[in-house]
């Protein structure tokens, strides 16, 4: 019993000690407020040259691409994007087109004055790869990856900065888009690929081809009517083979090898493999159906023609050596490269160096998703380091105005 009466009066003055403390630290106000054991005493740390940081509501929508110093390779983007393309109006090109990384916004950058723009508020999480159609009036977008990708086609509106969109729903590999406004889709079903095309427009869907393996890379020409190259993936360790699908008819070229790779137009493709002598590159004429060396060693991804059946290309160098590991090395990002940008007349053999990247940057530019804008006059490209867009003026602005007024 003694020892329940002590338990219950200890308990009793810790409650009554709780309460005093609680009472002093808040409500005890009889002495002097700088007096109180709360103050820490601490020095006056009002900051007079504080400086609040910027509102991010107040910067403006509207930034500026810095396009007045006038130099011919331009860095257009700072942030990562998935895919652009070029708007061209009175026959010029006015704008670039591209899609964020990530959010799927797309933005405009206005090639006169520098100005960029969103157009579109739309988010498309994940967002990976994107490519437009017609004049930069429709954009399709892959969101996330294999089996979890999303395919989400969207219109530009001209009342809001919000997509029209529809959803295609299939086991995507790879999509283009044509000038006259149609996207290209390779589907992978069981035992083969189906390429198909999809009208924004009106929503309709045509098979076009069927590729008889599914593991399948694509070199697209640039409108439906157009030749496309498919291909098995690249690896040095298998033996690929070349496929041109072109007018609904799919056709065997004779272009084969290890690590083989291709990019064409109507009447050549350029195809890089591993050979005795390591990596080459070669130029198949279709018109005389002959194969001959090219004048450089070439990534193909790394190269496109000038247009539909003309035997010039552009191409981005590295001006080294390539190892026995190509090209799934350069795939893989296990090697990257600082490239030069070249013009190759491919049936001459005769090549002009446009510029070093490297010496005109300073940074490591290592060219992937490599165009030509309208007359071919800008080359457009993005960096597989950091996956920025950049600009090369071939013909410089002013000299292509005068050419359209004349």
């Amino acid at each position: 019993m003694k020892r329940t009466l002590f338990i219950i009066i200890g308990g009793v003055l810790v409650l009554v000690l709780i309460a005093i403390w609680a009472y002093v630290l808040f409500f005890d106000v009889t002495g002097v407020p700088d007096e109180q054991f709360t103050d820490l005493n601490l020095e006056n740390t009002t900051d007079i040259n504080y400086v609040p940081p910027e509102d991010s509501s107040t910067v403006s929508d509207n930034p500026l691409v810095d396009v007045g110093q006038y130099e011919r390779l331009k860095q257009l983007t700072t942030k990562p994007i998935v895919g652009f393309t070029e708007v061209v109006e009175d026959d010029l090109p006015s704008k670039v087109l591209y899609v964020e990384a990530g959010t799927g916004h797309v933005f405009s950058i206005d090639l006169e004055t520098g100005e960029e723009e969103r157009i579109s508020g739309t988010t498309i999480p994940s967002s990976q790869v994107a490519a437009f159609a017609g004049n930069g009036d429709y954009v399709m977008v892959q969101s996330g990856y294999g089996a979890n990708a999303n395919f989400t086609v969207g219109e530009f509106s001209t009342s809001s900065d919000q997509l029209r969109t529809s959803t295609i729903f299939a086991n995507i590999i790879s999509f283009t888009g044509t000038p006259s406004g149609v996207f290209l889709y390779a589907q992978q079903t069981n035992s083969s690929v189906e390429v198909k095309s999809y009208n924004p427009e009106t929503l309709n869907t045509a098979t076009l081809f069927t590729v008889p393996f599914r593991e399948a890379s694509f070199a697209w020409g640039d409108d439906v009517t157009d030749a496309h190259y498919v291909y098995p993936k690249a690896t040095s360790q298998l033996e690929g083979f070349l496929y041109e699908l072109k007018n609904g008819v799919l056709s065997r070229l004779p272009v084969d090898g290890y690590g083989m790779s291709a990019v064409g137009n109507d009447n050549y493709v350029l195809f890089s493999k591993q050979t005795d002598d390591g990596y080459t590159s070669y130029l198949y004429n279709k018109i005389t159906d002959q194969i001959n060396p090219n004048l450089f060693v070439q990534i193909p991804e790394k190269c496109t023609f000038h247009s539909e059946a003309g035997t010039i290309s552009i191409c981005a160098n590295t001006e080294r050596a390539y190892s026995s590991q190509m090209p799934e090395a350069w795939y893989a990002g296990e090697v990257s490269f600082s490239d030069v940008l070249y013009e190759v007349q491919n049936d001459g053999n005769l090549a002009i160096r446009l510029i070093n990247t490297k010496t005109a940057t300073n940074q490591n530019l290592d060219v992937v998703a490599i165009d030509l804008g309208v007359q071919d006059a800008f080359i457009y490209f993005m960096n597989k380091n950091d996956n920025t867009l950049w600009l090369y003026e071939r013909t410089p602005r002013t000299l292509l105005s005068e050419e359209v007024e004349n």
